[in-house]
């Protein structure tokens, strides 16, 4: 280890050491500070930079074809591209806040939380009364049945003292898990878990109330290991103890944003009785500790997907040893709990309506309901539409161009908190390509046209399209622009949702008019123009006065399962009546794709 290595954010500054021809990325992901590699360190996204010197690689092919010859000039490079040849110096730009999606649709849930905190009155131990102490607790609770948890027997020897007491007694509906001496009236609460590839989201709820009353979220802190999953589990296969690293990521994150929420909240430690999760199969293995690689394999088979309930120290999250944890179940290996909680929100099991639930991220799901009877699918639509993969993609970060239009002569761009354009976000990227393809920019079969080809109206816009290393580009703003490659990239992720919606629809004989709804669910889904993505095919033509933007739907989801064992029920029924349509065994279903790739005129 004998080359040093600093490492700034503006921040903070991190000083260690590495052999001589370790890969860049690898040591500054190790030693603690977090750099955007969408790819897994491939190559391919060209969101790893940083400003390096010293005695480090040359530049490669790689970094040529992705950064600007006025980035390569300013000494920024792709840390993965990058091999430690002696003493170094990185600075990279800090982490900008990101527009998370927080809110989804209304609930209404009988009460009945995983866990609760029940006030007693337990009388003296007398001669006339001498039964043990755990015989007159149950008693003084009504809940006879109830078991202890073995090592509470220990918190009861030193909790009751044989006097009249006002006890505190945190129960499931089959355990008791703990006894404290009741000192002040505080209210429950539990906190539901909504766990995304790119983003994690907590709600601190009151269980008297069913109400959310604070919420935290992040940007998952295993998207520095690869944007999506598949990534993230080669990262775990190539890796020693790669899976390990990335369960101790996700856990020690979720364990921090719990302690703040609680600290914003300004509640007790103790008042939190229960915790609940929902998240995409593979997530959900990753949080139980469990190697995913098999389900990215055909025939893609998961460890488990049924509902499960244990504790925090199971799972790792540090909080009370033995705070229950429910996890919602999911469908497949690629229709997860997210899913499973998506559809109880939206109230997918509803017989008297046909529904259709699309949730568009790295991987597109998609729930058909029809007469209560639930068809899933899932198809790869890639990272396009989170800005990996993208030459100037971005996520919803501040900065990030979120809307585009060009109306009377007059192209317009929009970005989150209003600030300085510094990339372009999923729901800009869809309206992006939508203005190219309405005025002939791009054609059908998602070239670049010459600017005499371009609608009259459009010809005030030819200055705009420009030839990056080599290749076409439409100029966007600032050195922000869409490329040949980018267009390519859209055309493959909207067919993918295209097709799979086509495709669940004619399996289930069901035509346009017989859809009531259609719900977006998920934080692209509540940005994105639905002209515009009807605009470029990504969704039906004929649908497009039936959607609804959802929100969060797995956060609520979760929120629900934790609020209400009939919601938890409710989970176990849908995974039960769910069926899952593997596409890629449909006769058919590749042409629909292909043909899905093309801009209709």
């Amino acid at each position: 280890m004998n080359c040093k290595v600093v490492v700034s954010d503006g921040h903070n500054t991190s000083t260690f050491f590495v052999d001589k021809g370790t890969n860049l990325q690898k040591a500054i992901l190790k030693n603690g500070f977090l750099i955007s590699s969408p790819c897994g360190g491939r190559g391919t996204c060209g969101n790893c930079k940083a400003v390096v010197s010293g005695e480090v690689s040359d530049i490669t092919d790689t970094e040529k074809r992705k950064l600007l010859k006025t980035e390569l000039s300013s000494g920024i490079r792709l840390t993965c591209q990058v091999t430690v040849l002696g003493d170094t110096a990185v600075h990279i730009e800090q982490e900008k806040s990101a527009n998370i999606q927080i809110e989804g649709l209304e609930y209404n849930v009988e009460l009945s939380p995983l866990a609760r905190r029940v006030n007693i009155s337990l009388s003296a131990a007398s001669l006339e009364n001498s039964k043990d102490d755990a015989r007159r607790i149950l008693q003084s609770l009504g809940e006879e049945k109830l078991k202890f948890l073995p090592e509470v027997y220990s918190k009861v020897s030193n909790v009751v003292n044989g006097e009249k007491q006002d006890l505190v007694i945190t129960c499931t509906d089959e355990t008791i898990i703990d006894v404290n001496v009741n000192t002040v009236e505080a209210s429950d609460y539990g906190f539901a878990v909504d766990i995304g590839t790119t983003t994690i989201v907590g709600y601190l709820v009151d269980l008297y109330t069913g109400k959310i009353e604070e919420t935290i979220s992040e940007i998952n802190d295993q998207s520095y290991y690869g944007a999506d999953v598949l990534s993230r589990i080669s990262y775990g296969r190539e890796n020693p103890h790669g899976n390990d690293i990335l369960h101790a990521k996700l856990t020690s994150q979720i364990s921090r944003m719990l302690k703040k929420i609680i600290e914003k909240k300004g509640i007790s430690r103790d008042d939190v009785c229960c915790i609940s999760f929902a998240g995409n199969t593979i997530m959900m293995h990753f949080l139980m500790g469990l190697n995913p690689f098999r389900i990215s394999v055909s025939p893609f088979t998961p460890v488990t997907t049924d509902s499960l309930i244990c504790f925090a120290e199971d799972l790792g999250i540090d909080y009370h040893p033995k705070c229950p944890v429910y996890l919602l179940p999911s469908i497949s290996g690629y229709v997860g709990a997210d899913i499973t909680a998506g559809m109880l929100a939206c109230s997918l099991t509803d017989k008297d309506k046909i529904q259709l639930m699309v949730d568009i991220g790295t991987n597109g799901e998609m729930v058909l309901s029809k007469n209560g009877e639930l068809l899933c699918c899932s198809v790869a639509a890639g990272p396009a539409f989170e800005g990996a993969k993208i030459r100037c993609g971005v996520g919803g970060i501040e900065g990030a161009i979120d809307k585009i239009s060009f109306e009377d002569g007059k192209f317009k761009v929009h970005t989150l908190w209003n600030k300085k354009p510094i990339g372009i976000c999923g729901s800009g990227l869809i309206d992006a390509i939508s203005v190219l393809v309405e005025n002939y920019i791009v054609d059908e079969t998602g070239r670049f046209t010459e600017p005499d080809e371009w609608k009259p109206e459009a010809q005030c816009l030819k200055d705009r399209l420009i030839t990056v290393n080599g290749e076409k580009a439409f100029n966007i703003v600032d050195d922000i622009y869409i490329c040949q490659q980018d267009v390519r990239e859209v055309q493959l992720a909207k067919a993918a949702i295209y097709a799979g919606i086509i495709t669940l629809l004619k399996h289930q004989n069901v035509d346009y008019d017989e859809v009531d709804i259609v719900w977006l669910a998920g934080g692209f889904g509540n940005k994105l123009n639905k002209e515009s993505a009807v605009s470029i095919g990504m969704l039906p033509k004929k649908l497009l006065t039936k959607i609804r933007s959802a929100g969060n739907t797995s956060g609520i989801g979760a929120v629900m399962s934790l609020l209400s064992k009939e919601c938890r029920r409710r989970c176990d029924t849908i995974k039960s009546r769910a069926k899952y349509l593997e596409l890629s065994a449909l006769p058919g279903f590749n042409d629909t794709f292909i043909e899905a790739m093309v801009f209709e005129e």
